[in-house]
């Protein structure tokens, strides 16, 4: 586990370890995508949504979609409606 992980954890706050079997292809995916990114000129920060959600205390999508919402406006953060999966 990475040290961010571990501050996460000790927070209360579940992670996936990038680094486990599962997880990898992911990661690799993140990692070409944050260089191409970098190369066109872009700052690249890692972020995690669930964890960010959690210490806005925030719920999740799974949790209530509707309370996702008004939780992310009301931290200032525009939804299009073309956003929805």
């Amino acid at each position: 586990m990475r040290e961010c992980e571990r501050i996460l954890r000790k927070r209360g706050i579940r992670v996936y370890p990038t680094l486990i079997k599962s997880m990898q292809n992911q990661t690799m995916r993140g990692i070409r995508l944050a260089w191409a990114l970098r190369e066109q000129g872009y700052e690249v920060i890692e972020s995690y949504p669930g964890a960010t959600q959690d210490l806005l205390q925030i719920p999740r999508k799974k949790t209530d979609v509707a309370r996702l919402h008004a939780g992310l406006t009301g931290t200032g953060i525009r939804i299009s409606a073309g956003g929805k999966r």
